[in-house]
C-alpha cells in the first residue's frame, strides 16, 4: 500500500498508528489509531469492516520496549526534521508484512 503524504500531521498520524498497532495484543487492543475500513492495512480494522471475528494472534511489543521506542518516535517526528523530508509530496510505501515483521524482529530479537 502506498501512502501519499502531503503534510507533517498526516505523516505523524501514520507513524503513530503503526507504533501502537505493533504494540497491540490480545489483552490490550491498540488499534484505535489505525486507518478504518476494508482497505486498511490493519488486520483488526479490516476484520471489523468486513464483520469478521477478530483474532489477535500477536503478543505485541512489551511495555518496556514500547516505552523505549516512544521517545525515539517523538524525536523523529520533530517539525524541523520532518519539514526537511517534505519536498512537495513524500511517498511512503508501507507493506504490512514487511513493516510489522521488521519492527517485531528488530525489537523482539
Amino acid at each position: 500500500m502506498t501512502f501519499q503524504i502531503t503534510n507533517i500531521a498526516s505523516y505523524c498520524k501514520i507513524c503513530n498508528s503503526a507504533l501502537f498497532h505493533c504494540a497491540s495484543n490480545k489483552k490490550k487492543s491498540m488499534h484505535g489509531q489505525c486507518p478504518i475500513g476494508k482497505e486498511s492495512w490493519c488486520f483488526y480494522q479490516q476484520a471489523i469492516a468486513n464483520g469478521k471475528t477478530i483474532i489477535e494472534k500477536y503478543t505485541g511489543l512489551p511495555n518496556d520496549i514500547l516505552n523505549i521506542m516512544k521517545p525515539v518516535y517523538l524525536e523523529l517526528w520533530s517539525r524541523d526534521l520532518l519539514q526537511k523530508c517534505l519536498h512537495g509530496k513524500l511517498r511512503m510505501q508501507m507493506k504490512k508484512e514487511s513493516f510489522n515483521g521488521t519492527e517485531r524482529n528488530f525489537c523482539l530479537g
